[in-house]
């Protein structure tokens, strides 16, 4: 099969990314290291995304929000990040978007 574009990373990006080009009438090859998880592994309590209002709207065009959506979201005004171990740590803060 022949494809257009080939995306490594099924994460939140590449998914985004291989539906909008998808959508865009284009082949698209989305490669993935590990299967898919099932829906009971999906909701690892410790697993967190963030998604600002710009990447909202982009998955509401696609067509892709309402099956994201909460309840399974909720708004953040502020978070941080912080690697264990190490040193690295990253702050939001949505007063600042």
């Amino acid at each position: 099969m022949n494809h257009d574009v080939a995306i490594v990373g099924g994460g939140i990006a590449g998914a985004t990314l291989g539906v909008a080009l998808g959508a865009a009438g284009m082949r698209v090859a989305l490669v993935e290291a590990r299967p898919p998880a099932s829906e009971e592994a999906a909701e690892d309590p410790l697993r967190v995304s963030a998604l600002t209002p710009a990447s909202r709207r982009i998955l509401e065009r696609l067509g892709v929000w309402r099956r994201i959506a909460p309840p399974g979201g909720n708004p953040f005004s502020e978070m941080r990040v912080w690697e264990v171990p190490g040193k690295g740590e990253i702050h939001f803060d949505a007063a600042g978007i």
